[in-house]
């Protein structure tokens, strides 16, 4: 949790983002789109229900974009086309979020 994630463009070399932590549990990160990171979050104050969803964009640096659901979310998977997130929650239930309508993409 306390060395953060970097990514970099294989290809070129170039840092796309880095995050300094990440509170995310096994399986709880992933890739969408080739264009986001979105990690689930299991100890983010001020939510809700414990935890929350981060996406951040590797096209420019900005604020994650943020979803807070009814419980804390641990891994995560996405649609092969990138358009839904499914996560699960330790209670055995699972959650999908349309990408375009929980998280408002720029």
């Amino acid at each position: 949790m306390g060395i953060g994630i970097t990514v970099w463009d294989m290809d070129t070399g170039h840092l796309l983002l880095h995050i300094p932590t990440c509170a995310s549990p096994l399986h709880g990160l992933l890739c969408l789109s080739n264009q986001f990171l979105v990690a689930s979050q299991v100890r983010k104050h001020g939510s809700f229900g414990g935890g929350a969803i981060f996406m951040w964009p590797f096209s420019k640096p900005q604020s994650p974009l943020r979803s807070y659901p009814m419980e804390t979310i641990g891994p995560l998977s996405s649609t092969k086309d990138g358009l839904y997130i499914v996560g699960g929650a330790l209670s055995g239930n699972a959650y999908v979020w349309e990408v375009t309508k929980a998280f408002p993409l720029p």
